[in-house]
């Protein structure tokens, strides 16, 4: 929202440029313009004072739309730490506090050093949102082909990998068993929403 509002804000400063270039004139007392199919007649202090108050709508657009950007980025900060506070308490409820680490992390960018800094692990389990685990699965695919990108680092010798997409799943398992070292043992689908196109899909990878 806050990006559509900016670029009305944009367009409303083009206007406003446009309709001063094209109907003001220094030398005439009135000023003929057109505008969406119709011809009308001004004098120059209310072309003025229509400039002014385009350019005004302008500014409060993309001072609003800046604004909205703003916030919504600081929702999804608090939201991020108060989802990983809640994962924490989780782990110490069921003593488990010792042996987890919880990190708040946009993996749809990810690049292979990155995704090595978060350490080894044996397993994995990926459950993403409809778009799927491209970026990651290409971090993988990226590691398997040149390990010298991080030295060290172990990829898991299994992944669970959750899909509410088929499509995307079949995409980003076309990337791991093809060019990241997997192997697709297993695949499933579970109907968890009758009457609709939806389906829940799972598969299994093992590392070669």
């Amino acid at each position: 929202m806050g990006i559509v509002l900016i670029l009305l804000g944009l367009t409303a400063a083009g206007l406003v440029v446009d309709f001063a270039l094209e109907n003001w004139s220094a030398a005439a007392n009135e000023v003929s313009f057109s505008l969406f199919g119709g011809s009308f007649t001004a004098t120059q202090v209310e072309v003025a004072i229509g400039a002014a108050v385009l350019g005004a709508l302008a500014i409060a657009l993309c001072v609003l739309g800046a604004g909205l950007l703003r916030g919504s980025h600081g929702r999804r900060r608090s939201t991020r730490r108060r989802m990983s506070e809640l994962e924490r308490e989780n782990a110490a409820l069921n003593g488990l506090g010792a042996k987890t680490r919880f990190t708040a992390r946009n993996l749809f960018e990810i690049t292979p050093a990155e995704l090595a800094g978060y350490g080894n692990a044996q397993k994995w389990l990926v459950d993403p949102p409809r778009e799927g685990a491209f970026a990651l699965a290409k971090a993988l695919a990226d590691l398997h082909a040149d390990p010298a990108l991080a030295p060290g680092f172990v990829p898991p010798q299994r992944i669970v990998y959750v899909s509410c997409n088929p499509a995307t799943l079949a995409r980003d398992a076309g990337l791991l068993v093809h060019q990241a070292g997997y192997r697709c043992t297993a695949a499933g689908a579970v109907n968890m929403f009758p009457h609709t196109a939806h389906v829940e899909s799972m598969a299994v990878f093992e590392c070669e």
